[in-house]
């Protein structure tokens, strides 16, 4: 009777926590771009050249915000259709949460370290945990319908675990690619997001088996 009365519990309340946590991940990512102090009459002189000295920090704060951005519009979609939440599904969340909250951390080395192997090893490893715990997410929910409606599309529910499938893979070849150039590893993972972005608002939905959000 317990069990059923959890399953029956909303989403809500688990939506609220993670829209906080994504905004706090985001904020996070922007406080790690900090100019040191320069002095009132250097400034016109150090200004330019120690702003210059922050681009491997704006590059990394850059993608890491916009693949946040991406991870909380998948989360988006998904609670479309998941209706209802248990205490699994909960400690889940949690977990993914935790590896979403190391982003700013994994961000940081990228960006002080940059175009180094081990950092995006790192980062990479990172992103992968986040979108595999999100896998398990969907799936748990998903299966034998057990949060969702019964009428749901089998192929939305394939194509929500390929989605994130597919990016798994190109963090883990990016991974590998990074061990022999750094910043082919860099452009790929922006061609991923600028990917993703163009499926968003070009409605290239078609191509990955989804229909339009109405």
């Amino acid at each position: 009777m317990d069990n059923q009365r959890d399953v029956e519990i909303g989403t809500q309340r688990l939506e609220t926590l993670t829209d906080g946590v994504f905004a706090i991940v985001m904020t996070l990512l922007a406080l790690e771009l900090s100019l040191p102090i320069i002095s009132q009459r250097s400034l016109d002189i150090q200004l330019i050249p120690r702003l210059i000295e922050l681009w491997p920090k704006f590059y990394s704060y850059i993608l890491s915000f916009l693949l946040t951005g991406m991870l909380w519009n998948g989360n988006r979609v998904e609670y479309r259709y998941i209706k209802r939440s248990d205490g699994m599904l909960v400690m889940l969340t949690i977990i993914y949460l935790m590896f979403l909250t190391l982003l700013p951390f994994t961000t940081s080395v990228v960006g002080a370290y940059p175009l180094d192997k081990l950092p995006l090893l790192i980062f990479g490893i990172n992103f992968a945990a986040i979108l595999c715990s999100r896998i398990v997410i969907w799936r748990y929910a998903v299966g034998e319908h057990r949060l969702i409606d019964p009428d749901l599309s089998p192929q939305l529910i394939h194509t929500n675990t390929l989605i994130p499938l597919v990016a798994i893979m190109v963090a883990f070849i990016n991974s590998l690619i990074a061990f022999v150039s750094p910043l082919a590893a860099m452009i790929i993972y922006y061609v991923l997001v600028l990917f993703y972005l163009l499926v968003i608002i070009k409605g290239a939905f078609p191509l990955l088996g989804i229909r339009r959000e109405k």
